[in-house]
């Protein structure tokens, strides 16, 4: 069976119109007419052309697939990213939520869509607001981070600012939307290149459990 008996007569035509085109844009006007092109000439002129739209055809199938893929990758980081037993939060270069992730919403009694533009020093306990405050001028201050805004623009960049065993921490209380208290430890890093400049990543855990044991010794 030939590639001409498995198309159909719509098909048949949009090939030929194809064909048509084809030979219009290759010897610049069109035949005078059809009948001038040998029945060899016309199927192999038909068959290339067909061969053509089925590598068209495969190449949107591979790109539907790696959009697929693609789509399938966002959704397993996100439920990783929601579902991960810390809080995730990123802070502007002036102290607003920009993101968090569903476990610190669910510490601080919150939707996380109700988080974002709300200063984080608002889930701060006031005493602890200075913790707050040197944890993140000593993300913020740090020589690699000097060296990184010099070198912002310049094509040049550092990789990893610092190691995650490196990155600075403390622990203090932080207030939940209910005005309840809880104990947590902090985990501050630089934000990546190409998030807002000057704005952290914090990680936060809620360490309670360990301050009540500490009481009881």
């Amino acid at each position: 069976m030939t590639d001409d008996d498995r198309q159909t007569p719509d098909e048949k035509a949009e090939l030929r119109r194809r064909a048509e085109r084809a030979l219009e844009q290759k010897s610049g006007e069109p035949p005078a007419s059809w009948t001038e092109l040998s029945p060899e000439t016309m199927r192999s002129l038909l068959h290339e052309l067909h061969v053509h739209q089925v590598e068209l055809e495969m190449q949107n199938e591979e790109l539907r697939k790696i959009q697929h893929e693609l789509a399938l990758s966002r959704e397993r980081y996100f439920e990783l990213y929601d579902v991960a037993p810390v809080g995730y939060v990123s802070v502007s270069g002036k102290g607003l939520v920009l993101e968090a992730n569903l476990t610190f919403a669910r510490l601080v009694r919150l939707a996380p869509e109700e988080l974002v533009n709300r200063p984080f020093s608002r889930f701060v306990l006031w005493d602890d607001q200075d913790a707050f405050y040197l944890l993140r001028k000593q993300v913020l201050d740090t020589p690699a981070r000097v060296i990184s805004r010099a070198l912002k623009g310049t094509g040049f960049g550092l990789g990893g600012i610092r190691k995650p065993e490196e990155s600075p921490s403390c622990e203090l209380r932080m207030v939940r939307s209910d005005g309840s208290e809880f104990w947590a430890k902090l985990i501050a890093t630089v934000a990546k290149d190409g998030e807002p400049e000057d704005s952290i990543w914090v990680v936060v855990t809620d360490i309670s459990g360990r301050h009540m044991e500490r009481k009881l010794r």
